[in-house]
């Protein structure tokens, strides 16, 4: 029985890997292809430095700060090589990484001991990942990839591979610090110390020799990068129910107001380590982000896939169905109709306002899953509380 539900999970996930696969082969993807065309056309006649310094105008009037880790300068070229001698685009081989990236993902849940098939089909037939590996082209699948990884191999006593994997986790997208907190704390003190300063060595090893050399342009550069804000969040609630001030103020420091509430929660859980508090926990700083983060890209859906395995049923099958509505109306806006080939966004006016409801759906939704990831570390942490009691044979059998 267990051998025919895990040959039902791979047949299902390498079907799913072939229509990723198929699907960027047979479209353009989002705006962001024709960005990181434009990044990696300006490294080739400009070099980093001045990519970082003055970014790209990939469409008129559109200017886009180069907002990734410097380690990405070194995949984009690396990818650009491939096209070179493939005669397939960069946007082409990006996609295929990302469905790479989320097969791998759905090993490393079953290696971490999910055994729920259920759980496991969800993340393999996840709408969410279908869009965002397939269609839209970003590095967003292959970072959380790399958390995933740290979070096995902590689970697995390998805590220096641990810290490698977040440092690359980190090189990829620096929203990958948002499942610091949580992987600490899990970790405890000292191993910690050890897997933080192993991530980054790695991080600046790999991000020579640009960090060395300019340092400050990088940083401006990075912190540049506002995200969408007028429709997702407290931000968009803002906005449509005429807060002009409070949409500017929130915007301005709503970044800071994310994070500290990913760390506070972290300190508050205080996980011991256990698999499925590992994994809930990172789920519930994935989804607080989400909740709280000012700037949004459609993209960081696809933080919450993996930690879904270990949720509800009902609450996994609720978020997906209303994202991937969403998902699915917003690439239809940008590509002015349906099929989808090229959705840019660069092109689009004024947001339809049933797209801009479904984002606020979707919000709702992702607090909806912060609300059961919550729910997932009280019951922690009455068991963590009633166990000494058990011990004792003061507690009810």
């Amino acid at each position: 029985m267990i051998e025919g539900r895990r040959a039902l999970i791979v047949l299902t996930a390498l079907c799913v890997l072939a229509m990723k696969i198929v699907i960027a082969y047979n479209t353009y993807g989002t705006n962001d292809a024709i960005t990181f065309e434009a990044d990696i056309a300006k490294l080739k006649s400009a070099g980093p430095e001045k990519l970082y310094r003055e970014g790209v105008e990939p469409a008129s009037g559109h200017k886009q700060p180069f907002s990734h880790s410097p380690p990405v300068i070194h995949g984009l070229l690396l990818l650009d090589l491939l096209a070179g001698r493939s005669g397939l685009p960069v946007r082409f081989w990006l996609r295929v990484c990302c469905a790479l990236a989320d097969l791998a993902s759905l090993w490393m849940l079953w290696k971490i001991g999910v055994r729920s098939m259920a759980a496991l089909l969800l993340t393999a037939l996840s709408p969410v990942s279908l869009m965002i590996s397939g269609f839209h082209v970003n590095t967003d699948p292959l970072m959380v990839c790399a958390v995933l990884l740290s979070a096995l191999l902590m689970l697995s006593n390998r805590f220096a591979w641990a810290g490698a994997a977040l440092g690359v986790a980190i090189s990829i997208k620096l929203t990958a610090l948002v499942f610091v907190p949580a992987l600490a704390i899990a970790a405890g003190a000292r191993k910690s110390a050890l897997i933080l300063g192993i991530a980054f060595l790695c991080f600046y090893g790999l991000s020579l020799p640009f960090i060395f050399e300019f340092p400050k342009t990088i940083g401006t550069s990075i912190l540049a990068y506002p995200g969408l804000s007028r429709f997702w969040g407290i931000s968009g609630i803002a906005l449509l129910t005429g807060a002009e001030n409070f949409f500017v103020w929130y915007g301005q420091i709503g970044k800071f107001v994310a994070l500290a509430t990913v760390g506070m929660a972290a300190v508050i859980i205080r996980s011991r380590g256990r698999r499925a508090e590992l994994l809930s926990n990172c789920g519930l700083a994935a989804a607080l982000f989400l909740v709280f983060t000012p700037g949004f890209g459609i993209q960081y859906l696809v933080y919450l896939v993996p930690w879904l395995a270990v949720a509800r049923r009902s609450v996994a099958l609720g978020f997906y169905a209303v994202s991937g509505t969403f998902m699915a109306a917003f690439y239809t806006w940008g590509s002015k109709g349906f099929p989808w080939y090229l959705a840019n966004f660069f092109t689009t006016k004024s947001m339809p306002i049933e797209v801009f409801y479904l984002g606020l759906s979707v919000w709702i939704a992702v607090g909806l899953v912060a609300g059961e990831f919550v729910r997932t570390a009280v019951i922690t942490c009455r068991s963590e509380t009633l166990l000494p009691a058990t011990r004792s044979g003061n507690a009810l059998p």
